[in-house]
């Protein structure tokens, strides 16, 4: 029997543990306050699978590729959503956990129907969880070019008193919108940088506005001139010039190429232990290698796996990793579930320095 984890703590202690991690300088020695942020996140892993089964139902109706995955919202990630907005509340924050729909079709048009459809089925949704906010970023994208569509629910079902007004969010993306955000998030890895929060080197940031920019007019999702296309191509072979653009996703994808091939051992444990229950969650780690020392190093990644009936492990596993990494800038730990582990990598790319398809893009903006 599937035993949930349920909130052990008021939301009055969570809003006051959200308040210390915000104004600590080492917020993983605050082990109360984590202990109650990582049970509060955790807790929210009902409410994300009595949405996921209203939406994800909805999606069946696409015959053509498309990737739904889930995961929970880094502890790093959101002591910084903390100390970025000092007046957000923990206990009512939106997206510590939540899921994507990415689709994948070649077909630019294709991915775009599906999700206006989609969009109009959740707007009808009868029964079941509340939509409280839509946000269309690619209507209307973000400064720094992120483009998506957020969705975010309340659960509102009386059985579950201590849960009710919990939140989950759902992002939707075209693949060239995917290809683009993992992108920001692989080259901010590498930089030590939060690009994706629009944090860090501005010239990254501008290189990633001009790379949307130009992908949009790609898919459709952004009227072509041909003149400002023009200029943003100068622009963009400009600033990758300066900034090495090219050396440095060449990096990254070695790095990616090393971490496959570290993979490879891991897979093959998947497929050849017939004792394995199929696993459900995936827990990574991977440690990457900065520039300045590649001195014949490799990254490392480690990949455990956890069937639905093990995802308490699987939580205490998460937080361990997570208090043990956190001092390192380039070790990061994920824990998310997909339907296997080719889904996996597909929607967390950024974890396995995967920047291939954007790489490819880049050349042809600036050839």
């Amino acid at each position: 029997m599937f035993v949930w984890i349920f909130p052990e703590y008021s939301r009055t202690k969570v809003r006051k543990a959200g308040e210390i991690l915000r104004k600590s300088n080492n917020p993983f020695e605050e082990i109360e306050s984590i202990k109650i942020l990582n049970n509060w996140k955790a807790a929210h892993e009902l409410p994300l699978h009595q949405v996921m089964n209203k939406v994800v139902g909805y999606t069946d109706q696409y015959d053509f590729e498309k990737t739904i995955s889930q995961r929970r919202k880094r502890t790093e990630s959101i002591l910084l959503k903390l100390k970025l907005q000092p007046k957000l509340d923990l206990a009512r924050m939106q997206d510590l956990v939540g899921f994507r729909i990415v689709f994948r079709d070649n077909d630019h048009e294709k991915n775009r129907k599906a999700i206006d459809d989609l969009i109009d089925e959740i707007a009808y949704m009868e029964m079941g969880p509340r939509v409280t906010r839509v946000r269309n970023y690619i209507d209307e994208p973000r400064k720094s070019g992120y483009r998506s569509v957020h969705i975010i629910f309340q659960l509102d079902d009386p059985e579950f008193e201590e849960l009710r007004k919990m939140q989950v969010e759902l992002q939707i993306r075209t693949r060239m919108q995917h290809i683009w955000a993992t992108a920001v998030e692989t080259v901010g890895m590498f930089e030590e940088s939060n690009l994706k929060q629009g944090l860090g080197d501005e010239k990254w940031l501008k290189f990633f506005r001009i790379m949307s920019d130009l992908m949009a007019m790609d898919e459709g999702t952004m009227a072509i001139d041909k003149n400002q296309r023009q200029k943003l191509r100068d622009e963009l072979r400009e600033i990758s010039e300066e900034k090495g653009v090219a050396q440095e996703l060449t990096y990254i994808e070695i790095q990616h190429i090393a971490l496959r091939k570290a993979l490879h051992d891991t897979e093959k444990g998947f497929e050849g232990d017939a004792n394995q229950a199929t696993p459900d969650y995936f827990l990574v780690k991977v440690d990457l290698i900065p520039y300045w020392e590649d001195k014949g190093n490799e990254p490392t990644i480690e990949v455990l796996t956890f069937s639905n009936n093990q995802h308490i492990a699987a939580t205490e596993k998460y937080g361990e990793w997570e208090e043990d990494t956190h001092s390192n800038p380039l070790c990061f730990v994920l824990l998310a579930k997909s339907e296997n582990l080719e889904a996996f990598q597909q929607g967390f790319p950024n974890y396995f320095a995967d920047i291939r398809e954007f790489k490819e893009l880049h050349q042809r903006y600036v050839s």
